[in-house]
């Protein structure tokens, strides 16, 4: 360790220049280093790109149950410690089929089953 300190102080000391190799090797160095910041910059932005296309397909077809979807009729079957319940319920789904929303049909005299 004490050589290695000895030859540092040496070379600040010195009043030579760097060699032409020494140069060049650090303008490589910080071109590789420059190069691969880049690269990481431009897979990240068409990794954000990539998501932010999904979630709009997916915020759109989630809206599109609300906007127009077609109501099915149906019942949903409830569990829940040992006891079963069958209420009748309207289905509205999405185009695709990928998103489905539930809501309970009204009884005969207005109010909800």
């Amino acid at each position: 360790m004490k050589g290695f300190r000895d030859a540092l102080k040496r070379k600040w000391r010195s009043q030579e220049g760097d060699t032409l190799i020494e140069t060049l090797t650090a303008i490589l160095i910080a071109a590789l280093g420059a190069t691969a910041l880049a690269t990481m910059v431009i897979a990240s932005v068409n990794m954000t790109a990539t998501t932010e296309r999904a979630l709009h397909t997916v915020y759109q077809e989630e809206s599109s149950v609300f906007e127009n979807s077609s109501v099915v009729g149906g019942s949903a079957t409830i569990k829940m410690s040992g006891i079963s319940v069958s209420p009748s319920v309207n289905v509205y789904a999405s185009d695709n089929g990928m998103f489905h929303r539930y809501e309970p049909q009204p009884n005969a005299n207005g109010g909800q089953q």
